[in-house]
């Protein structure tokens, strides 16, 4: 909680009011994702279209690997995503994967578990951190 203060006292003030509870805002202010609407102004009297998706996240990793030159077709944050769930799904413990990716799971499972133990969480953490880094189990210190 203390980091979290923190980060929430350096950010930028958000824009929006109602954005005034998110911990990460960009330097505009912004959420990091986010609609976009718009309306024509000859279409002030219809309801608004909607437009894809704000994503600055995206945008801010796609000129990370811009200037690291790994930038091409089909890679992207979201790539981050499918790596993680790939090599986290070996640990075999996709109930603890799908809590680290944030997925909603209406199972019935879900309405009468209350949590996971943060071991089984680490668990996978430290699996995929073990792949990615070249290290056998344990090889952390």
């Amino acid at each position: 909680m203390e980091a979290l203060r923190a980060a929430i006292a350096e950010r930028p003030k958000p824009r929006d009011k109602a954005d005034d509870d998110l911990v990460f805002v960009t330097k505009y202010g912004n959420p990091w994702t986010r609609e976009a609407r718009f309306i024509a102004e000859e279409d002030k009297d219809k309801p608004p279209q909607v437009k894809p998706p704000i994503d600055a996240v995206g945008g801010a990793f796609g000129k990370v690997l811009g200037k690291l030159g790994l930038k091409r077709p089909q890679i992207g944050f979201y790539t981050l995503r499918h790596v993680f769930q790939t090599i986290g799904s070996r640990t075999r413990d996709e109930v603890a994967v799908s809590a680290i990716m944030g997925h909603a799971d209406e199972s019935m499972r879900a309405r009468y578990c209350e949590g996971l133990d943060d071991d089984r969480l680490r668990r996978v953490v430290e699996h995929v951190r073990a792949w990615l880094f070249g290290e056998a189990p344990g090889d952390r210190r």
